[in-house]
């Protein structure tokens, strides 16, 4: 997302140069340098080192640099660009974003909020600032501004535009669609929560839910729910609201977080298949993920979901574990993983990963779609979360979503030694004497 929100500034071109009649064959234009390349990086250095005062050339090196995540050395620079214009919403918005990024969140939220004031209507800086105050669990306030979204996500669905918003009236007598207008799989699992206390609360006459194709036999058999499709459809239906509207229209806080332990089901059918399948394996039985899926094509989302993923070859501590079968719960990779047993060819949806996973002992997981989906079955889970990533976790190595999930969150973008030293230890204790209290020795 960073990329998209700001100019490249890059040198003034030079003056035109008169057209002269030649035989010499025109070179070839040169490609566009790439922004955050080394190229793009030196080219903004040399821009500075020739006007070191300059608003522009501060601030363009500090962007390319931020692109790179070298967050600590933009941030000086970013520091002088705002001495030079003090209500800059670019300045702002990347120096709280290099903040967020790099843990200091009580400054990261008072730039935010700078930010904010500056340009009240920038759905890009409230959006920011939402993601600043999830990480200190303001929920309240965080959600809020998360509406300002909806700018960045452009149009509404076709089939969304002839239906009145619901706004919070009463539902009585009323059909209901509710839809997912931002995130992936893992998002609409963890806010699928709020369908149930939405049914009790509200009383629609119908409601109808619109969901990810891979989510849709997961979530069909929800109580309450009239139809749950995974493709547009015509609906005689009254109002329309989308999934993650849910959390502001119950005023959510952090006292009053819908977090029962348990409120998915696998199907019985694909549950018992899969206890055949896996009953032989030896000793505890730990289901693995270590690599966010593609389902955005989008450079930044690709850089996100790379600092989200962990090279498998880097959980080697935990692969060799005695005592403990690993099963893969990995989908869309190409690294073979040895001595793990994998069925991922048969994980057609997220109907068949529950299943699977209820018959296993524990998840380990990088933040992506198999955590959300493990904590929400009640199955005990290991979160490897990546450094100054991830909207919703908290900041605390318990999370107020899921009560069965332990966040082990990176120290430090791009080093998950200590983190997976972590997981290890934890695993290794409970294959070696049944199963241990994962939050033993922390605070409520």
């Amino acid at each position: 997302m960073l990329r998209s929100l700001f100019k490249t500034v890059k040198a003034e071109p030079a003056a035109p140069v008169p057209a002269v009649e030649t035989s010499v064959p025109v070179a070839p234009a040169v490609p566009a340098i790439e922004p955050g390349s080394a190229a793009a990086i030196e080219e903004a250095r040399a821009r500075y080192a020739a006007q070191p005062e300059d608003f522009d050339a501060l601030f363009g090196l500090a962007q390319q640099l931020a692109w790179t995540g070298q967050h600590a050395q933009a941030e000086p620079l970013l520091r002088r660009a705002l001495a030079r214009r003090p209500a800059s919403q670019e300045v702002l918005h990347l120096l709280g974003f290099g903040l967020k990024a790099l843990g200091r969140l009580d400054e990261a939220l008072a730039i935010g909020r700078l930010a904010v004031a500056a340009e009240p209507g920038a759905s890009h800086t409230r959006v920011l600032l939402a993601q600043q105050l999830f990480l200190t669990e303001q929920y309240r306030e965080a959600f809020l501004h998360f509406r300002a979204r909806a700018g960045i996500n452009g149009t509404l669905p076709e089939w969304t535009r002839a239906l009145p918003r619901w706004q919070g009236e009463p539902l009585t007598g009323l059909r209901l669609l509710v839809w997912l207008d931002w995130g992936g799989i893992g998002d609409e699992l963890m806010f699928a929560r709020y369908i149930p206390e939405l049914l009790r609360v509200y009383r629609p006459a119908e409601l109808h839910w619109n969901v990810l194709p891979q989510n849709r036999r997961l979530l069909a058999p929800l109580p309450g729910v009239n139809q749950v499709f995974a493709e547009a459809a015509t609906l005689a239906v009254d109002r329309h609201i989308p999934l993650l509207e849910l959390p502001c229209m119950f005023g959510t806080e952090l006292a009053s977080i819908p977090a029962p332990p348990v409120y998915l089901q696998s199907d019985g059918t694909d549950r018992a298949r899969w206890a055949q399948r896996v009953q032989t394996l030896p000793g505890l039985k730990i289901g693995l993920c270590w690599a966010s899926g593609h389902w955005k094509s989008d450079p930044e989302f690709e850089r996100d979901r790379l600092a989200r993923s962990i090279p498998l070859e880097s959980l080697t501590p935990l692969l060799r574990l005695p005592g403990v079968s690993m099963v893969s719960l990995q989908k869309g990779s190409d690294t073979p993983a040895t001595g793990v047993h994998d069925f991922s060819a048969e994980l057609d949806d997220m109907a068949q990963t529950a299943a699977l996973i209820d018959n296993l002992d524990l998840v380990v997981s990088v933040d992506t779609s198999v955590a959300h989906l493990a904590a929400a079955l009640g199955k005990p889970v290991l979160l490897l979360a990546a450094h100054g990533i991830g909207l919703f976790w908290g900041p605390r190595a318990r999370t107020p979503w899921y009560p069965s999930m332990r966040v082990l969150r990176q120290a430090q973008s791009g080093e998950w030694t200590a983190e997976i030293a972590q997981a290890t230890a934890l695993v290794e204790g409970w294959a070696r004497r049944g199963r241990v209290e994962l939050f033993e020795g922390l605070a409520r």
